[in-house]
């Protein structure tokens, strides 16, 4: 049944690829007397991303393209609010993003980034929000998104849930369909993972040939004065190999993998409201 369910999805994708969502139902579409009806018993997706450089192929966007279709199409699927997202996102690490090194990062500091975050989602719940899907599509957002959801949810009457969209891929998984290119999360910046993807979803944002090739960085360090980056470009891995047929497989899997994943909550939920009756 899952071949065939991902069969009709993809068909789906590839039919509809660049033509509008018309199904997707969208929060800011709304009027104010929809929106409690809109928001009952109904998953909010809130795609979140960077304004960060990628290199000398992919544009600034990349982190908030990826995520924003995923969040579509995943709405579109299986029904959900599609909320309006955060494009702005946390500072970029010199181990990860390439910190301020390189030009066109526009981020907010972090205490600032969780009160933004945590004021959107108290406004959501106020709303009538009883379940938000967080869909990350930056590293270095993640722990200041938790920590916003925690702050938000003081009340605990709303299931607030994290994801950075690459977790849910296994590493044999993305051995397998990158033909062993893949190297790491760590170092999947402007990489063969979010080029392939880009190629897919947004084509002609792509500049140039696939020739880079990096060392990679030195994990897990941080130094305020010594540059811990080996790259000259602003990718941190190869982006060599990466084609528009492998984004397309990625992309595929990863909404396949969320919605899973949300409706596993759905049925986790179910049963602790049923044994807490």
């Amino acid at each position: 049944m899952l071949c065939i369910y991902s069969g009709l999805l993809i068909f789906k994708h590839c039919f509809k690829r660049g033509m509008t969502y018309i199904n997707t139902q969208k929060y800011s579409d709304r009027i104010h007397t929809e929106v409690e009806a809109c928001l009952h018993h109904n998953w909010l997706v809130i795609p979140v991303g960077s304004v960060e450089q990628h290199g000398i192929n992919l544009p600034l966007s990349v982190d908030y393209d990826i995520a924003h279709a995923v969040a579509e199409w995943l709405c579109e699927e299986a029904g959900y609010v599609l909320a309006p997202g955060l494009t702005y996102g946390a500072r970029s690490l010199s181990n990860s993003g390439g910190g301020d090194r390189f030009k066109g990062n526009v981020y907010l500091d972090g205490g600032i980034y969780i009160k933004v975050v945590q004021n959107i989602l108290t406004r959501f719940i106020e709303n009538g929000a009883k379940r938000i899907l967080l869909l990350n599509g930056h590293y270095e957002n993640y722990a200041f998104l938790c920590e916003a959801a925690q702050k938000a949810d003081y009340l605990k009457n709303c299931n607030i849930v994290v994801i950075n969209w690459w977790d849910i891929l296994t590493d044999d998984y993305m051995i397998k369909q990158t033909k062993g290119r893949f190297c790491n999360w760590e170092e999947e910046h402007a990489g063969i993972v979010e080029t392939a993807l880009e190629m897919y979803l947004n084509p002609s944002s792509v500049k140039g040939k696939m020739c880079i090739e990096e060392d990679g960085v030195y994990k897990g360090i941080y130094s305020s004065h010594i540059d811990c980056v080996n790259s000259k470009t602003g990718a941190l891995s190869s982006n060599i190999g990466a084609t528009e047929e492998m984004g397309e497989q990625l992309f595929i899997k990863i909404v396949e993998e969320i919605r899973k994943l949300t409706k596993t909550f759905l049925e986790l939920e179910r049963k602790d409201n049923h044994g807490n009756v």
